[in-house]
């Protein structure tokens, strides 16, 4: 036993375009999945975390300032479907590390400066 079985888990989903969300929301209720609820953060105080290049820096530096003072921590249940619990945990901090903001020149003498998230990538 982890201690949790009575937990409430708080979702933070992404709603965008793709309906995510909105999927997931739909197999937790259908597996009759208890003790759940999801954040209202999406556009107009729907369900869910809309995602924007700003909404993605401000989340990976929040993130980074929080891992850095021990505000959160993973699980020592932490476990990943696709990867070995190192190659996860690699592969995150590596995400951590490489994330940028790309400012990228306007093409023409009219357009804007264009910024960017950008999650640069070892080859």
């Amino acid at each position: 036993m982890t201690g949790m079985e009575e937990s409430t888990a708080v979702l933070s989903l992404e709603s965008n375009l793709g309906f995510e969300c909105q999927h997931i929301i739909h197999a937790l209720k259908r597996a009759e999945t208890p003790r759940w609820l999801a954040l209202n953060e999406g556009a107009g105080g729907g369900i869910g975390f809309l995602t924007t290049n700003q909404t993605k820096e401000a989340s990976c530096f929040q993130l980074r300032d929080a891992l850095r003072v021990g505000c959160i921590a993973l699980s020592d249940e932490f476990f990943s479907n696709t990867l070995g619990e190192r190659d996860a945990l690699n592969a995150m901090k590596d995400e951590l590390e490489r994330f940028s903001i790309v400012v990228e020149p306007p093409n023409t003498l009219f357009g804007k400066v264009c910024s960017r998230a950008s999650r640069a990538r070892r080859y």
